[in-house]
């Protein structure tokens, strides 16, 4: 008879429950290693095409576990329980058309592998350490901005966003009435200055990547508006209360409204239906203000004019964190990055407060790593879109000694490579998707020996990321175009 077919992964040296409910033969449609299964208290290894039969699994004796001897490796496999018997006949081993690779679990796909051929060249390497609360880098914000061709003291507003993986900066030359969007780099280098004829009546602003900028902009406060590619806006959503800070959520695409009323917070969809609402510290001033973090996945508020910011848990709304920031006086806005902080500060000026400096401050300590340009073999040029510049900072784990023969590297070549190449984190399971790498010369100037593993990814193999070569020099890496990729450097 048919049976009830299960799919399912077990975990790296772990193990996987089913309960039974009579059935009488379990058959192996699918393992690409031996798994071990235990029924009744009885343990057998079975594989691809095995088949056993038992006494029904009822009572105590329903439950069936399934074991994964591999420590390292997860494994994807589909078993059949049924009662009678089984009469499906399976080829064992493979037989395709087409060519295909095996992830680590054992499933496998299309393939797609390509080859990547880098050229490494060491920019920076020396490295700096930073505490928590330490002043990074800072920008004048006044001389950014100009009035009818004049250099002005005024700057007003100073909201900060982000606009993709760039700081925004969104102010106001009162004199002239007219606002701009500066864009800043992680490295507080100006990239671009957007003009939207804003001014300094707004309460806050943001950036939506479908929608654009955004902006509440009228006389009471309770409209967010688009900007539009002519200088105008158009409303999209109306509050109920006055809107003190928003932003967008980049985990869910949602909006976050924190409004006067009582320190209430809304959060709307991108379609402005409300999916929940709470209450924090109501708001003490004209400076309070709503940032989401999405490396850390939390929410954080500023009550009114002071240098304190408070952390919540984005899904729990519990408290992470809530701390002063004595180097920041007059904090206008916020806007926090992974572990880091950019902040607008604003002073006292014959005209009002203003304003006047924009910071970039650890939230906890770290130490920077070396800089390596990367460089498309052959080009000579640096490709613009795909090639790490300025003070880029890998997350890969790497070793740097400086000898007369070159620069001696060792650790995680592969990830710093790629993310050297790409400008982008990679993702935890970036190995599932790699297949052979090749320096020009290993730590002793020699020729390096190539490593690959045909169709099977490294992760599948058990090749770990732990490679030294001398740069500068070449990398060689065969990757799939699944590779995964996160926030931009």
């Amino acid at each position: 008879m048919a049976g009830d077919t299960k799919a399912f992964t077990i975990p790296a040296g772990g193990t996987y429950p089913i309960n039974g409910n009579g059935e009488t033969y379990i058959f192996c449609q699918f393992a690409d290693r031996p798994i071990k299964v235990k029924i009744a208290g009885k343990t057998v290894t079975m594989r691809a095409g095995g088949y056993q039969e038992f006494e029904p699994l009822t009572g105590p004796n329903a439950r069936v576990e399934f074991e994964n001897t591999d420590p390292d490796n997860p494994a994807a496999v589909i078993f059949i329980l049924g009662t009678g018997t089984y009469d499906e006949k399976i080829i064992r081993g493979e037989v395709s058309i087409t060519p295909v690779l095996k992830n680590a679990d054992g499933t496998t796909k299309t393939d797609t592998r390509y080859t990547l051929e880098v050229d490494l060249v060491p920019t920076k390497l020396t490295t700096v350490t930073y505490q928590a609360d330490d002043v990074i880098d800072s920008v004048d914000l006044r001389p950014l901005v100009e009035a009818d061709g004049e250099f002005f003291q005024g700057v007003y507003d100073g909201h900060v966003f982000k606009v993709g993986e760039n700081i925004a900066v969104a102010v106001t030359n009162n004199a002239a009435n007219d606002g701009e969007v500066l864009i800043f780099g992680k490295n507080m280098n100006l990239i671009t200055t957007v003009n939207l004829a804003l001014d300094y009546q707004r309460t806050d602003s943001a950036w939506h990547p479908k929608l654009g900028y955004l902006t509440v902009r009228d006389d009471a406060n309770t409209e967010i508006k688009k900007a539009n590619s002519d200088q105008s806006f158009t409303t999209i959503f109306t509050a109920d209360y006055t809107i003190t800070s928003f932003c967008w959520v980049e985990k869910t695409n949602n909006f976050l409204l924190y409004y006067e009323r009582q320190g209430l917070v809304e959060e709307y969809n991108d379609g402005f239906g409300l999916v929940r609402s709470f209450s924090v510290v109501p708001v003490t001033g004209e400076n309070s203000c709503i940032r989401y973090n999405k490396d850390r996945d939390s929410i954080w508020f500023k009550y009114g004019n002071v240098s304190s910011l408070q952390e919540l848990d984005y899904d729990s709304l519990a408290e992470i964190t809530n701390r002063e920031f004595p180097d920041l006086p007059n904090i206008k806005s916020f806007c926090p990055v992974n572990n880091l902080l950019f902040a607008a500060t604003e002073s006292l000026a014959p005209n009002g407060y203003q304003a006047r400096t924009l910071y970039k401050q650890a939230l906890v300590d770290f130490s920077t790593k070396p800089v390596f340009k990367a460089v498309r073999a052959g080009c000579g040029v640096v490709d613009g879109l795909y090639v790490s510049q300025g003070t880029a900072q890998v997350f890969a784990a790497l070793e740097v000694t400086e000898l007369q023969t070159g620069i001696k590297v060792s650790g995680e070549l592969v990830r710093a490579a790629l993310e050297w190449y790409f400008r982008r984190k990679m993702g935890n399971q970036y190995l599932d998707h790699v297949y052979a790498v090749d320096f020009s010369r290993d730590e002793n100037g020699l020729n390096f020996k190539p490593v690959s593993t045909g169709n099977e990814t490294f992760k599948r193999a058990n090749v770990a990321d732990d490679f030294a070569t001398l740069l500068p020099g070449r990398v060689v890496i065969t990757i799939d175009n699944e590779l995964p990729v996160e926030g931009a450097l």
